[in-house]
Protein backbone atom coordinates (compact mmCIF):
# COMPACT_ATOMS: atom_id res chain seq x y z
CA UNK A 1 0.00 0.00 0.00
CA UNK A 2 2.56 2.24 0.89
CA UNK A 3 4.85 1.40 -2.25
CA UNK A 4 1.12 2.22 -4.73
CA UNK A 5 1.17 6.12 -2.92
CA UNK A 6 4.77 6.41 -3.60
CA UNK A 7 4.04 5.18 -7.13
CA UNK A 8 0.62 7.65 -7.47
CA UNK A 9 2.65 10.45 -6.18
CA UNK A 10 5.46 10.06 -8.81
CA UNK A 11 2.84 9.56 -11.25
CA UNK A 12 1.05 12.72 -10.65
CA UNK A 13 4.53 14.62 -10.42
CA UNK A 14 5.44 13.09 -13.97
CA UNK A 15 2.08 14.16 -15.28
CA UNK A 16 2.07 17.31 -13.89
CA UNK A 17 5.44 18.18 -15.61
CA UNK A 18 4.42 16.66 -19.11
CA UNK A 19 1.18 19.29 -18.84
CA UNK A 20 3.28 22.09 -17.68
CA UNK A 21 6.09 21.54 -20.63
CA UNK A 22 3.69 19.58 -23.34
CA UNK A 23 4.42 22.77 -25.95
CA UNK A 24 8.67 22.00 -25.37
CA UNK A 25 8.29 18.42 -25.84
CA UNK A 26 6.57 18.51 -28.91
CA UNK A 27 9.01 20.88 -30.55
CA UNK A 28 11.75 18.50 -29.57
CA UNK A 29 9.79 15.47 -31.26
CA UNK A 30 9.30 16.89 -33.66
CA UNK A 31 12.88 18.25 -34.57
CA UNK A 32 13.83 14.87 -33.36
CA UNK A 33 11.48 13.56 -36.06
CA UNK A 34 11.81 16.57 -38.82
CA UNK A 35 15.95 15.14 -38.64
CA UNK A 36 15.30 11.37 -38.58
CA UNK A 37 13.11 11.35 -41.73
CA UNK A 38 15.24 13.96 -43.70
CA UNK A 39 17.98 11.90 -43.30
CA UNK A 40 16.34 8.24 -43.31
CA UNK A 41 14.85 8.68 -46.50
CA UNK A 42 17.97 10.32 -48.81
CA UNK A 43 20.05 7.49 -46.73
CA UNK A 44 17.63 4.69 -48.03
CA UNK A 45 17.95 6.41 -51.61
CA UNK A 46 21.30 6.22 -51.66
CA UNK A 47 21.35 2.63 -50.81
CA UNK A 48 18.60 1.34 -53.07
CA UNK A 49 18.67 3.84 -55.84
CA UNK A 50 20.86 2.39 -58.83
CA UNK A 51 23.84 4.49 -60.14
CA UNK A 52 23.59 6.20 -62.91
CA UNK A 53 26.09 4.35 -66.31
CA UNK A 54 28.92 6.74 -66.75
CA UNK A 55 30.60 7.26 -70.16
CA UNK A 56 34.20 6.67 -69.65
CA UNK A 57 37.35 6.68 -71.86
CA UNK A 58 39.51 3.95 -71.49
CA UNK A 59 42.69 6.43 -71.41
CA UNK A 60 41.16 8.94 -69.07
CA UNK A 61 44.12 9.96 -67.09
CA UNK A 62 42.03 11.38 -64.44
CA UNK A 63 40.89 7.90 -63.36
CA UNK A 64 44.18 6.18 -63.21
CA UNK A 65 45.35 7.11 -59.58
CA UNK A 66 46.23 4.75 -56.63
CA UNK A 67 43.75 3.88 -54.22
CA UNK A 68 44.71 4.95 -50.87
CA UNK A 69 42.86 4.99 -47.32
CA UNK A 70 41.31 7.96 -46.13
CA UNK A 71 43.15 9.88 -44.18
CA UNK A 72 39.23 11.03 -41.77
CA UNK A 73 36.83 8.71 -43.36
CA UNK A 74 33.60 10.40 -43.60
CA UNK A 75 32.00 8.39 -40.88
CA UNK A 76 34.78 9.76 -38.59
CA UNK A 77 33.92 13.37 -40.12
CA UNK A 78 29.85 12.62 -39.50
CA UNK A 79 30.55 11.67 -35.95
CA UNK A 80 32.78 15.02 -35.55
CA UNK A 81 30.10 17.11 -36.77
CA UNK A 82 27.95 15.87 -34.35
CA UNK A 83 29.89 15.99 -31.62
CA UNK A 84 31.18 19.74 -32.62
CA UNK A 85 27.83 21.56 -31.51
CA UNK A 86 27.54 19.44 -28.16
CA UNK A 87 30.76 21.27 -27.08
CA UNK A 88 31.02 24.95 -28.94
CA UNK A 89 27.92 26.18 -28.28
CA UNK A 90 27.40 25.12 -24.76
CA UNK A 91 30.74 26.89 -24.01
CA UNK A 92 30.27 30.15 -26.29
CA UNK A 93 26.63 30.62 -25.08
CA UNK A 94 28.05 30.65 -21.72
CA UNK A 95 30.60 32.99 -22.11
CA UNK A 96 28.11 35.27 -23.89
CA UNK A 97 25.48 35.07 -20.41
CA UNK A 98 27.62 35.44 -18.12
CA UNK A 99 28.25 39.08 -19.66
CA UNK A 100 24.00 39.77 -19.27
CA UNK A 101 22.71 41.74 -16.65
CA UNK A 102 19.67 39.00 -16.24
CA UNK A 103 18.25 37.04 -13.37
CA UNK A 104 19.79 33.50 -12.74
CA UNK A 105 16.21 31.86 -13.70
CA UNK A 106 16.09 34.20 -17.13
CA UNK A 107 19.45 33.28 -17.52
CA UNK A 108 19.28 29.28 -17.59
CA UNK A 109 15.83 29.51 -19.63
CA UNK A 110 17.89 31.57 -22.32
CA UNK A 111 20.94 29.01 -21.91
CA UNK A 112 18.82 26.27 -22.36
CA UNK A 113 16.71 28.03 -25.42
CA UNK A 114 19.71 29.25 -27.12
CA UNK A 115 22.08 26.35 -26.86
CA UNK A 116 18.54 23.72 -28.07
CA UNK A 117 18.09 26.22 -31.26
CA UNK A 118 21.79 26.40 -32.36
CA UNK A 119 22.16 23.01 -31.88
CA UNK A 120 19.13 21.84 -34.16
CA UNK A 121 19.27 24.73 -36.43
CA UNK A 122 23.06 23.52 -37.13
CA UNK A 123 22.45 20.02 -37.48
CA UNK A 124 18.97 20.44 -39.36
CA UNK A 125 21.90 22.26 -42.12
CA UNK A 126 24.04 19.53 -41.40
CA UNK A 127 21.67 16.51 -42.26
CA UNK A 128 20.29 18.80 -45.69
CA UNK A 129 23.44 18.95 -46.77
CA UNK A 130 24.60 15.61 -46.17
CA UNK A 131 21.43 14.38 -47.77
CA UNK A 132 21.74 16.50 -50.60
CA UNK A 133 25.24 14.27 -51.18
CA UNK A 134 23.67 11.48 -50.87
CA UNK A 135 20.88 12.61 -53.43
CA UNK A 136 23.87 13.78 -55.70
CA UNK A 137 25.98 10.77 -55.45
CA UNK A 138 24.05 8.06 -57.49
CA UNK A 139 21.89 9.95 -59.74
CA UNK A 140 25.69 11.78 -61.00
CA UNK A 141 27.50 8.39 -61.08
CA UNK A 142 30.70 10.48 -61.43
CA UNK A 143 33.69 8.37 -60.89
CA UNK A 144 36.77 9.07 -58.29
CA UNK A 145 40.28 9.32 -59.23
CA UNK A 146 41.13 5.69 -58.64
CA UNK A 147 37.92 4.07 -60.39
CA UNK A 148 40.27 1.83 -62.59
CA UNK A 149 42.42 0.21 -59.82
CA UNK A 150 39.39 -0.61 -57.44
CA UNK A 151 37.05 -1.57 -60.69
CA UNK A 152 39.53 -3.36 -62.92
CA UNK A 153 37.43 -3.68 -65.61
CA UNK A 154 36.96 -6.85 -67.27
CA UNK A 155 35.76 -5.49 -70.78
CA UNK A 156 35.21 -2.41 -72.88
CA UNK A 157 39.24 -1.60 -72.12
CA UNK A 158 40.97 -3.82 -74.68
CA UNK A 159 42.20 -3.40 -77.71
CA UNK A 160 42.81 0.51 -79.01
CA UNK A 161 41.46 2.29 -75.64
CA UNK A 162 42.97 5.53 -76.22
CA UNK A 163 39.69 6.55 -78.64
CA UNK A 164 37.89 3.41 -77.15
CA UNK A 165 35.31 4.29 -74.03
CA UNK A 166 32.71 2.05 -72.27
CA UNK A 167 29.45 2.61 -70.02
CA UNK A 168 30.45 0.76 -66.34
CA UNK A 169 27.82 -0.06 -63.94
CA UNK A 170 29.43 -2.24 -60.86
CA UNK A 171 28.91 -5.39 -62.72
CA UNK A 172 31.36 -4.45 -65.18
CA UNK A 173 34.01 -4.72 -62.68
CA UNK A 174 36.07 -7.76 -61.69
CA UNK A 175 37.07 -6.62 -58.50
CA UNK A 176 36.07 -8.24 -55.28
CA UNK A 177 35.48 -5.37 -52.61
CA UNK A 178 31.75 -4.63 -54.11
CA UNK A 179 31.43 -1.40 -51.35
CA UNK A 180 35.35 -0.13 -52.91
CA UNK A 181 34.13 -0.25 -56.42
CA UNK A 182 30.33 1.65 -55.27
CA UNK A 183 32.57 4.09 -53.65
CA UNK A 184 34.62 4.73 -56.48
CA UNK A 185 31.31 5.29 -58.58
CA UNK A 186 30.12 8.16 -56.54
CA UNK A 187 32.58 10.74 -56.15
CA UNK A 188 30.31 14.05 -57.36
CA UNK A 189 30.03 15.75 -54.49
CA UNK A 190 32.64 15.27 -52.04
CA UNK A 191 31.09 14.73 -48.61
CA UNK A 192 34.36 15.87 -47.04
CA UNK A 193 34.46 19.64 -48.93
CA UNK A 194 30.19 19.78 -48.14
CA UNK A 195 30.63 19.34 -44.32
CA UNK A 196 33.81 20.91 -43.83
CA UNK A 197 32.62 24.15 -45.43
CA UNK A 198 29.08 24.39 -44.13
CA UNK A 199 30.52 23.94 -40.28
CA UNK A 200 33.11 26.46 -40.86
CA UNK A 201 31.31 29.31 -42.97
CA UNK A 202 28.61 28.46 -40.21
CA UNK A 203 30.77 29.22 -36.93
CA UNK A 204 32.31 32.13 -38.22
CA UNK A 205 29.02 33.68 -38.92
CA UNK A 206 27.98 32.42 -35.60
CA UNK A 207 31.22 33.80 -34.14
CA UNK A 208 30.98 37.47 -36.03
CA UNK A 209 27.39 37.76 -34.99
CA UNK A 210 27.55 36.84 -31.57
CA UNK A 211 31.10 39.12 -30.97
CA UNK A 212 30.79 42.37 -31.97
CA UNK A 213 32.12 44.65 -29.31
CA UNK A 214 36.04 45.56 -29.34
CA UNK A 215 36.58 43.48 -26.61
CA UNK A 216 36.22 40.33 -27.71
CA UNK A 217 37.86 41.53 -31.51
CA UNK A 218 40.51 39.35 -30.76
CA UNK A 219 39.34 35.81 -29.42
CA UNK A 220 37.00 36.05 -32.80
CA UNK A 221 39.27 36.25 -35.46
CA UNK A 222 41.43 33.50 -33.36
CA UNK A 223 38.53 30.91 -33.61
CA UNK A 224 37.75 31.81 -36.99
CA UNK A 225 41.02 31.34 -38.30
CA UNK A 226 41.13 27.74 -36.36
CA UNK A 227 37.44 26.88 -38.23
CA UNK A 228 38.90 28.00 -41.72
CA UNK A 229 42.59 26.40 -41.05
CA UNK A 230 40.63 23.09 -40.13
CA UNK A 231 37.82 23.30 -43.03
CA UNK A 232 41.36 23.67 -45.29
CA UNK A 233 42.64 20.47 -44.40
CA UNK A 234 40.20 18.45 -44.64
CA UNK A 235 38.69 19.46 -47.17
CA UNK A 236 41.85 18.76 -49.54
CA UNK A 237 42.30 15.71 -48.04
CA UNK A 238 40.28 13.60 -50.32
CA UNK A 239 43.01 15.27 -52.84
CA UNK A 240 45.84 14.12 -51.14
CA UNK A 241 44.84 10.53 -51.33
CA UNK A 242 42.80 10.67 -54.73
CA UNK A 243 39.77 10.53 -53.74
CA UNK A 244 38.22 13.00 -55.24
CA UNK A 245 38.43 15.24 -58.13
CA UNK A 246 38.76 19.55 -57.83
CA UNK A 247 35.48 19.64 -59.28
CA UNK A 248 34.25 17.90 -56.31
CA UNK A 249 35.38 19.96 -54.21
CA UNK A 250 34.27 23.09 -55.55
CA UNK A 251 30.75 21.93 -55.51
CA UNK A 252 31.09 20.74 -51.86
CA UNK A 253 32.17 24.06 -50.95
CA UNK A 254 29.27 25.79 -52.64
CA UNK A 255 26.60 23.66 -51.31
CA UNK A 256 27.78 24.12 -47.63
CA UNK A 257 28.20 27.80 -48.43
CA UNK A 258 24.59 28.48 -49.08
CA UNK A 259 23.40 26.18 -46.79
CA UNK A 260 25.74 27.39 -44.36
CA UNK A 261 24.14 31.57 -45.24
CA UNK A 262 20.62 30.05 -44.98
CA UNK A 263 20.95 28.12 -41.61
CA UNK A 264 22.80 31.24 -40.28
CA UNK A 265 19.62 33.61 -40.64
CA UNK A 266 17.03 31.24 -39.63
CA UNK A 267 19.39 30.61 -36.66
CA UNK A 268 19.29 34.92 -36.39
CA UNK A 269 15.58 34.88 -36.55
CA UNK A 270 15.04 32.72 -33.80
CA UNK A 271 17.18 34.66 -31.42
CA UNK A 272 14.79 37.58 -31.77
CA UNK A 273 12.72 36.53 -29.84
CA UNK A 274 14.73 37.27 -26.66
CA UNK A 275 15.01 40.61 -25.87
CA UNK A 276 17.58 40.69 -23.74
CA UNK A 277 20.67 43.44 -23.34
CA UNK A 278 24.21 42.36 -23.61
CA UNK A 279 27.48 44.12 -21.90
CA UNK A 280 30.03 42.47 -23.97
CA UNK A 281 28.88 40.83 -26.66
CA UNK A 282 26.26 41.97 -29.74
CA UNK A 283 22.48 41.08 -29.55
CA UNK A 284 20.66 41.33 -32.47
CA UNK A 285 17.86 42.37 -30.72
CA UNK A 286 19.47 46.02 -30.22
CA UNK A 287 18.98 46.88 -33.56
CA UNK A 288 15.49 46.72 -32.80
CA UNK A 289 13.64 50.30 -31.20
CA UNK A 290 11.06 48.39 -29.85
CA UNK A 291 13.45 46.66 -27.74
CA UNK A 292 15.64 50.17 -26.89
CA UNK A 293 15.63 51.93 -23.66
Amino acid sequence: MYLLNILSIIVMFLAKSVKKHISLIVKVLLDIFSLSAVMGTCWMFFKVFPIFETVVFCADSTLTYSYKEAIVSEYVLVKGFIFAPLLIFPVIESLILLTRQVTFKDAKRRLFFNIYNNIIVFLFGGVSVLSICLLLKPCVGSLRPHFFEVCQPKNGCDGDSSKKRAYFEQSDCSGKDLIKMKNAMTSFPSVHSTISTYVAVYLCYYVETKMKNKEAGILKRVLQCLFAIAAIVIIFMPLHTNRNHWSDILAGNIIGTIFAFVMDKTRHNLERRWPIKLLLFHDPLEELSVFKD
